[in-house]
């Protein structure tokens, strides 16, 4: 048990971005990411006496998901009003403590969506949004116990949920 740094990784991949005026008032943009995160080198010390060393060279970095999918758009419905939807898709992804990738388990693949409406009146700005629309079961973090070869613990995030918020920009 301890706090150390990960060996020496290399992420290779590429990103795509498009944005698309599709009408003076309505904006579509789009991104994807393909990464293949690795480690380049490092041992995984065994433990309790009969686990072998890992040689993690090769092996997969955990929490770095290989696809990442994000659209939006943001529709200026007049001078003082904004609606902007976004859906977010992030790939499997090993998780924290699994640099051996030897859980049998990873963190799912999920997919969220919202909705955000915004006005602005002069130097005040109110919004309401609505996150996770459909209401997804899911988690982006989980970590493999360091104690108990086959479990891991998962942080689940909200399921669907409002906020309204007000602001005001002083000038």
């Amino acid at each position: 048990v301890g706090n150390t740094n990960l060996p020496p990784s290399r992420r290779d991949g590429f990103e795509l971005e498009a944005k698309w005026a599709a009408a003076t008032s309505l904006e579509l943009s789009g991104a994807y990411t393909y990464l293949r995160p690795r480690f380049l080198e490092g041992v995984l010390p065994g433990s309790g006496g009969t686990a072998l060393n890992i040689i993690l060279a090769g092996k997969t970095v955990p929490l770095v998901p290989r696809n990442k999918l994000d659209f939006s758009l943001s529709w200026k419905m007049n001078d003082s009003t904004r609606l902007n939807a976004t859906v977010n898709y992030v790939g499997e992804q090993f998780m924290d403590n699994d640099e051996a990738n030897n859980l049998g388990v990873t963190i799912p693949a999920y997919c969220v969506s919202n909705l955000k409406l915004s006005h602005q009146i002069h130097a005040w700005t109110m919004q309401a949004s609505i996150n996770n629309l459909f209401d997804r079961e899911y988690f982006n973090y989980a970590i493999k116990s360091q104690f108990i070869a086959d479990r891991y613990s998962a942080f689940p995030l909200p399921e669907r949920n409002i906020s309204v918020a007000l602001e005001y920009a002083f000038k």
